[in-house]
């Protein structure tokens, strides 16, 4: 657990740690994570560093957010000496941690999964994220939904899908066989969607 923006309330770290738990994980933090600031678990140095800390740690296979709010930005400037390829795991979050997601992705080269925090839902258990495509896509396994395993898409093929999408918005032709994946994530397979308009 890391908290690269804005912090929780203990009850929330006790609740989202006993879901982990649940889901057969073993979710550990340091003292770091109770830091606060007037909007942040910390300062940018502390954050940057428990962050740091946690994906050097042979023994941590995954680094989830407590929470979003404010401040993952200020971490990218501090994180440079990072290579994530290098000890490739996964990181969770969304909201304010996009920047980190984005970051990890498009500069470091590993996947991030743009997936259920701490505060908020995994705290709620069960009833906050949807169990089943959260283990999936944990896991690396094919999602019920028959996504199939994703790639980063290259920059050619990220701009052709792009103005695909925008041509059948434009002609109000919603290509309902498409798989509703990230920009520029893509299916291994293309799905072979054609429009009639």
């Amino acid at each position: 657990m890391v908290a690269p923006a804005s912090g929780c309330a203990p009850e929330e770290l006790e609740r989202g740690e006993a879901e982990l738990r649940r889901l057969g994980f073993e979710p550990v933090h340091t003292s770091a994570v109770f830091e606060r600031t007037t909007f942040s678990a910390g300062s940018p140095d502390t954050r940057a560093a428990d962050f740091m800390r946690a994906w050097a740690d042979p023994a941590v296979k995954a680094l989830v957010a407590l929470r979003g709010g404010y401040g993952s930005a200020q971490l990218l400037p501090l994180l440079h000496h990072l290579r994530p390829a290098l000890a490739p795991k996964l990181f969770i979050g969304y909201s304010d941690t996009t920047a980190l997601l984005s970051w990890l992705t498009c500069a470091g080269g590993v996947a991030a999964l743009h997936g259920p925090m701490l505060d908020a839902r995994l705290s709620k258990g069960a009833e906050g994220y949807d169990e089943r495509s959260f283990l999936s896509a944990v896991r690396g396994e094919s999602d019920h939904r028959g996504l199939g395993a994703l790639r980063v898409a290259d920059d050619d093929e990220h701009r052709a899908r792009r103005l695909g999408q925008h041509l059948a918005a434009r002609l109000r032709c919603d290509p309902v066989d498409e798989p509703r994946a990230s920009p520029a994530l893509l299916p291994d397979e293309p799905s072979g969607t054609d429009c009639d308009h």
